[in-house]
């Protein structure tokens, strides 16, 4: 997150599920049972614009680079299919079913282009939204409900292709979360479905700490077992943000270890 923004974030506010406000708009976070509009959040703020190499592309606003990647996919169609999707997701987090989205030309001599296109978003018909803005406002949407901007934007193929290798034995789902949470805490689904996003993995993650300290930590005192990071980890921690790659990538720590021990051999 830019270091503007951080300055006026209230982490607080998403453990307890509180808006983030930028300027005068309220920026409300996902719900666990909105999968629409979870669903729009990953089609609309997921894209690594500025880890792309083509020069042009990452000179471009976001909000420009979304209306060049949906008229690329779908043409003009693509245009009007954009417009909805920012209208419903903008509806849902500032809470306003008064949203509108206006096209303009930069500059009226030069031919029509994608490139030469100004967009601006209006709440209420008086509240501005810039191309500048939507740049803020994804970032503080990603945060609040559980991605950085750093996550999305540390998006390399060579790696994503091995975090899937990594992944493909237990591909955690969306619903594989909300029943495990569900049974860990002796609750119907439907009780969490008010919780947001940012609530349900953190508790989940939290929950499956707790189960494994639980479980080790008598085996560990005991000397059964040694844990190789020489500690088990205790659900009373500060949630750190994650990288990308953090379970592909071999900390320094790890890596001395076992430099060291070939050394010895």
């Amino acid at each position: 997150m830019n270091e503007q923004l951080a300055k006026n974030y209230r982490e607080e506010y998403d453990a307890l599920g509180y808006p983030q406000e930028y300027k005068d708009l309220k920026i409300y976070p996902i719900k666990v049972k909105d999968v629409n509009q979870m669903s729009l959040f990953y089609k609309l703020l997921s894209y690594p614009k500025d880890s792309l190499p083509d020069k042009r592309i990452r000179k471009m606003s976001y909000l420009v680079f979304l209306y060049n990647l949906y008229f690329s996919k779908n043409g003009e169609e693509g245009i009007p299919e954009l417009d909805n999707d920012i209208m419903s997701f903008f509806s849902y987090i500032l809470a306003c079913d008064d949203i509108k989205i206006f096209h303009q030309e930069k500059n009226p001599e030069m031919p029509i282009s994608l490139d030469n296109l100004k967009i601006t978003i209006t709440k209420d018909d008086a509240c501005v939204i810039t191309e500048e803005d939507f740049e803020n406002i994804r970032e503080i949407v990603l945060e609040q409900n559980g991605i950085s901007i750093e996550y999305i934007e540390e998006f390399a193929s060579d790696l994503e292709e091995n975090l899937l290798w990594m992944q493909r034995e237990n591909p955690l789902t969306f619903g594989d979360q909300v029943l495990t949470i569900a049974t860990l805490m002796n609750k119907s689904p439907s009780e969490i479905f008010d919780w947001t996003w940012y609530q349900l993995q953190d508790i989940f993650d939290r929950k499956i700490v707790d189960k494994n300290y639980n479980l080790y930590e008598p085996l560990v005192c005991s000397g059964q077992i040694e844990m190789k990071s020489g500690k088990l980890q205790s659900y009373l921690y500060h949630r750190k943000k994650r990288g990308r790659y953090d379970s592909i990538f071999m900390s320094q720590d790890e890596f001395s270890k076992i430099e060291s021990g070939l050394g010895a051999k």
